[in-house]
């Protein structure tokens, strides 16, 4: 029979995780493997290695990945090998099981908060614009959500004439 390869885990992953019909979830899966394929190739799941793992990890750090990304990538393979095993009852060893990062987390880039003075200056800057980006800028400001949230917001989620008023923020 003809061997089980890369492409093949990834296509039993994605059709048994519990997210398979999330959009976002399919995509960043089939990234994840187009690179970890691109560096090792499709080849059968029985002959990827420790030493392909690390080559992938290698591969994308030199092309300028953070340790982070690199972590997430490797989360996914993690999960896709363990799924396989589960699902299939094979006794295949995972090349991604507690596979260290050289130097993670080292790279990290940790953001101040903005200033209150620089928050005062963007809001300002946004009711002068008086346009939909600015107000949804301004709600974040205002609330702390995240763009996502703010985005996908209804006019009955703005509650505005109470005696504290408040955004609904749900799924």
């Amino acid at each position: 029979p003809p061997k089980v390869t890369v492409d093949d885990l990834m296509g039993v992953y994605l059709d048994r995780h519990r997210k398979r019909d999330d959009p976002k979830v399919r995509v960043y899966t089939q990234r994840a493997f187009a690179a970890l394929t691109a560096v090792v190739g499709d080849k059968p799941i029985d002959e990827v290695t420790r030493e392909d793992a690390h080559a992938f990890i290698d591969a994308r750090l030199v092309a300028g990945s953070k340790t982070g990304t690199v972590r997430r990538l490797l989360n996914v393979y993690r999960a896709a090998w363990t799924a396989y095993r589960r699902e299939k009852g094979a006794t295949l060893a995972n090349p991604f099981e507690a596979i260290q990062i050289a130097g993670e987390g080292k790279d990290v880039q940790t953001r101040s908060p903005f200033a209150p003075d620089q928050l005062r200056k963007l809001y300002a800057a946004c009711v002068a614009a008086d346009d939909d980006i600015r107000w949804l800028f301004a709600l974040m400001v205002d609330t702390g959500a995240r763009l996502g949230e703010v985005t996908g917001l209804a006019v009955a989620d703005l509650h505005l004439d109470g005696p504290t008023p408040y955004v609904a923020i749900r799924e």
